[in-house]
């Protein structure tokens, strides 16, 4: 399975932590799987941009403590190259 990683601080309330996401399958197909590891509960924001820095599509959603897989449908989305925030 390809995927991409990253470690950023997040947008995750109400302090700023390290979080740890991989993304997979690349290339996406009909589903996007993130697979997040966060050291406390919050609440994240996702936005999906293209290239030209246009917003595709943007979801809030509670993240627990711990690894847990959330999933963002890839919609009418053209084969291209995209930004995940």
């Amino acid at each position: 399975m390809d995927e991409v990683t990253q470690d950023k601080a997040s947008d995750i309330a109400p302090s700023q932590e390290t979080i740890r996401w991989k993304l997979y399958p690349v290339p996406v197909k009909d589903r996007i799987n993130i697979l997040l590891t966060a050291e406390q509960a919050g609440t994240a924001k996702l936005e999906l941009h293209d290239l030209t820095g246009r917003l595709l599509q943007s979801r809030s959603m509670d993240v627990r403590s711990g690894t847990g897989t959330y999933s963002l449908g890839s919609g009418n989305l053209r084969s291209g190259i995209y930004i995940l925030k």
